[in-house]
């Protein structure tokens, strides 16, 4: 299976050292309406996903992975439905929303999951902001 991920630049230069990465966020109990752990990958191409991940994911590298049949585990998120709010007007949870399906690991490395390519192509530093401001409980007051 082809998946892809966006991560941060640290989280890549991990991943080119060879470093075996984890994460065991159960992201409910951060408050996002989801049933993943750890880490979340998409199916989707990148150039559509970045739509939909928009203020929750950082897109500074985008990495497609070939995915070991079993390897993950199948995931639903809610996520801003970018075809009905295509301006981004509102922080995630207060904007229509779509149910998606993500695939979830709590560890990998470039031996478990082979990289096929990687790009800079969608790094947007308006992301990082919205990532951040939407954490913040002040930033519904101003919309």
């Amino acid at each position: 299976m082809i998946l892809h991920r966006f991560m941060s630049e640290v989280e890549y230069a991990k991943l080119m050292r060879g470093e075996t990465l984890h994460n065991h966020t159960v992201h409910r109990l951060t408050g996002r309406d989801s049933d993943a752990v750890g880490f979340c990958f998409f199916e989707e191409a990148p150039s559509l996903a970045v739509h939909w991940l928009s203020g929750v994911a950082c897109t500074d590298v985008c990495v497609t992975f070939d995915v070991p049949a079993g390897f993950m585990r199948a995931a639903v998120a809610k996520y801003r439905d970018a075809a009905r709010d295509p301006h981004v007007r509102a922080p995630i949870g207060h904007s229509p929303n779509i149910l998606r399906t993500d695939y979830c690991c709590t560890q990998y490395s470039q031996m478990v999951l082979p990289i096929i390519e990687a790009t800079r192509d969608y790094r947007f530093e308006g992301i990082v902001r919205t990532v951040l401001m939407a954490t913040c409980p002040a930033y519904a007051i101003y919309l």
